[in-house]
């Protein structure tokens, strides 16, 4: 014996595209009966119960018997004996005996039957699905009236679908056919259509009013959609109170969606007085049924990115739900997580574990998490091939993203050997591709000649090029190539200005502060530090995060005698555009200011403590910022590193001694690119791998 189930489509129906152009078994059954069939003489639902009660019992024996009698005649005999076929019920299981009974009740024009048939044949499982004779069934039994067909069938006519013709005319016909008789379903899915102004001409207040209706009539999502309708304003005057009523009406029916928007709306008092606790509350239940955007959520407020204090056994837990659940994106941030060791302990292998699995579950970027560790050895012994091959090998799949990660590696020399030509060669084949990121990278190598001969014409070519295919980064990268002279006698000041005014225009943030720099350094225009100055803090007061930046750091550091270092300006400024900056952000320049003011041994242990705290992927740029913000905490981090790792054994102090020196000649031969490492440790080329190879210690 097995249980009959039932099945609601509430998405697309699927049909063989000639199911109104010829002749089918359901559309024949049409034909022969427009109206349903006469009422049952028989006390089916006596009977059936009587089987139920005890299948075994002469009496249900009798009960079946005389189904089966009436069931050439009577439709409703036949149903109650095709779900006695199909659940095992006193009878053996008989699919293809249910399927028969149901057919010659539908035939005989009987709506019930095909809505069962359809239902059947939708769904598979007990039977085989198939979507042509699912849609074929509703449609039949939607010319014979039912209410429930019309709009299923209409539904379908109206989006389309896989093995549908779409019939916008017939489907809408039918939709509003079943919405007049009151069909909530209906009425939410064409008052939606009417909204969206898909598949039938926009009418938004019409759509709203047969939505209002559906959600009297309890249609749960008609009651979350017009909650998104009055809280984006969409149709609507925009309503917070609104929004949220309509939320709780389909919360209440149990909705999960209508849930998570209440949660939303409780967690930021957006229409109602904000309670963060029962906002978890309900995330919580959501969550611990299975629900992973709840789980992900909660992960979230958990994080310190809510109301709520940080909580990293929080975020791990409720992670783990959606990890568990397939979401690759969950098993990508408890990787993330265990790497950087800021809410739980570190864990390098757990980490690894979670981007190989985030990796398998199709995440985009888990590839690169996995190459890293490879490459800088964190997680498992560190192996440069290994981290390449994983590199290449999404590569070789055509996934951009990874081409270009792989010609940054042969770029910069750091995990493995420089190889120029063969980073000109994976740009190029991106370049070709249309990835404008590929032509400034192929530009800036041509500009500065390297691993190509220098050549400003063919960076100006590329440069260009990316800005026609709608870069807006590209726009600042003339500017500065015409104002600096990158390009040669192409070089056009007046075009510069041009290039960043457009750029400015069109929002690019780094925008002013390369023009701010023009200012300061005479590159192309006159120096002149007041409008440099001028332009980063306008810019800044329009919202500006990356102006703002660059203006701390003009006080922080000073531009020589243009513009004296002024600690308290800089604390000012950061103080006074806070909220422009991420909290990371934040943190870094209050990190720098720090770092600027340090002048003993006691301050640079310190900010080494700070990076030793920090996110693991943060530690290389905080170390590298800080070689600009102080050269002998620089060198102190330098020296500590390398004595934790047993290749300094000198005092720290800060200063480029020569037992400092030495040691760092050491570190540069433990990988490639020695040669460029031992230029100077303090010059740019040799402090980029310095500075990798010191943060993995």
């Amino acid at each position: 014996m097995r249980p009959f189930r039932a099945f609601l489509i509430t998405a697309t129906l699927l049909v063989s595209p000639c199911y109104l152009l010829s002749p089918g078994w359901a559309q024949d059954a049409v034909d022969q009966a427009e109206t349903s069939s006469a009422a049952s003489s028989l006390n089916v639902k006596s009977l059936t119960a009587s089987i139920r009660k005890d299948p075994a019992s002469e009496k249900a024996k009798t009960a079946i018997a005389t189904l089966g009698a009436a069931a050439a005649t009577d439709s409703a005999a036949a149903r109650a004996l095709a779900d006695l076929y199909l659940a095992g019920t006193g009878v053996d299981v008989d699919d293809a005996k249910a399927i028969s009974l149901l057919e010659a009740a539908g035939k005989s024009g009987d709506a019930d039957a095909w809505l069962k048939l359809a239902g059947l044949y939708s769904k598979g499982g007990i039977i085989a699905a198939d979507p042509a004779k699912a849609f074929s069934a509703y449609a039949a039994a939607a010319n014979l009236g039912d209410v429930t067909a019309k709009y299923k069938a209409g539904y379908a006519l109206v989006t389309g679908g896989e093995g549908v013709a779409k019939d916008p005319a017939r489907g809408a016909q039918w939709l509003e056919e079943a919405a007049n008789a009151g069909n909530r379903d209906a009425l939410y899915r064409l008052g939606d259509l009417l909204v969206r102004g898909e598949a039938v001409p926009q009418d938004v207040p019409r759509g709203i009013d047969l939505m209002t209706r559906a959600a009297a009539a309890g249609q749960s999502y008609a009651n979350v959609r017009l909650g998104q309708l009055y809280g984006d304003g969409i149709g609507v005057e925009k309503n917070p109170t609104n929004a949220y009523q309509f939320n709780k009406a389909a919360a209440d029916a149990g909705n999960k969606y209508g849930k998570r928007a209440v949660a939303e709306a409780l967690l930021s008092g957006n229409g109602v007085p904000a309670d963060p606790d029962a906002a978890v509350s309900i995330f919580s239940e959501l969550a611990n049924s299975g629900d992973a955007p709840s789980a992900k959520r909660l992960a979230d407020i958990y994080s310190g990115s809510g109301p709520l204090e940080a909580d990293g056994s929080k975020v791990v837990e409720y992670l783990a739900i959606s990890s568990e659940a397939g979401d690759a994106q969950a098993m990508s941030r408890l990787g993330k997580i265990y790497r950087d060791g800021v809410l739980v302990p570190a864990d390098p292998a757990l980490s690894t574990r979670y981007f190989q699995q985030a990796a398998e579950a199709g995440h985009s970027v888990a590839w690169q998490r996995l190459a890293e560790a490879a490459l800088q050895g964190f997680g498992e012994p560190r192996d440069s091939e290994k981290g390449v091959e994983l590199v290449m090998t999404e590569s070789d799949k055509g996934n951009i993203a990874a081409t270009l990660y792989l010609a940054d590696l042969y770029i910069r020399g750091e995990y493995v050997e420089p190889d120029p030509a063969r980073a000109v060669e994976l740009l190029e084949k991106a370049r070709a591709a249309g990835n404008t990121t590929a032509m400034k990278r192929l530009a800036a190598l041509y500009r500065d000649g390297h691993g190509v001969s220098r050549n400003p014409a063919k960076a100006l070519e590329l440069y260009t090029a990316a800005a026609s295919k709608g870069d807006n980064g590209s726009l600042v990268n003339l500017g500065e190539g015409h104002l600096r002279g990158w390009f040669g006698a192409a070089s056009k000041p007046s075009e510069g200005l041009r290039y960043l005014k457009e750029a400015n225009e069109k929002g690019v943030p780094s925008a002013p502060v390369r023009l701010a720099e023009a200012y300061f350094s005479g590159a192309g225009v006159a120096r002149n530090p007041k409008t440099a100055l001028s332009i980063l803090q306008t810019a800044a007061d329009a919202g500006n995060g990356e102006a703002a930046r660059s203006l701390v750091a003009v006080y922080r550091s000073g531009k020589g005698k243009l513009v004296k270092p002024s600690l308290i300006n800089a604390r000012q400024t950061l103080d006074k555009y806070a909220s422009l900056l991420s909290p990371a952000a934040i943190a870094q320049n209050r990190y720098l200011l720090d770092a600027a003011a340090a002048r003993s041994t006691a301050d640079f242990e310190r900010l080494a403590l700070t990076i030793d705290n920090a996110p693991i992927p943060a530690r290389r740029s905080m170390m590298e910022a800080l070689r600009f913000a102080n050269a002998n905490a620089y060198v102190y981090v330098l020296q500590r590193n390398m004595k934790a790792a047993g290749h300094y054994d000198g005092p720290l102090n800060g200063l480029l001694t020569t037992s400092t020196i030495r040691a760092l000649q050491s570190l540069c031969d433990l990988g490639p690119s020695g040669d460029r490492c031992r230029q100077g440790p303090l010059s740019s080329a040799a402090a980029k791998i310095i500075t990798a190879r010191a943060a993995e210690m």
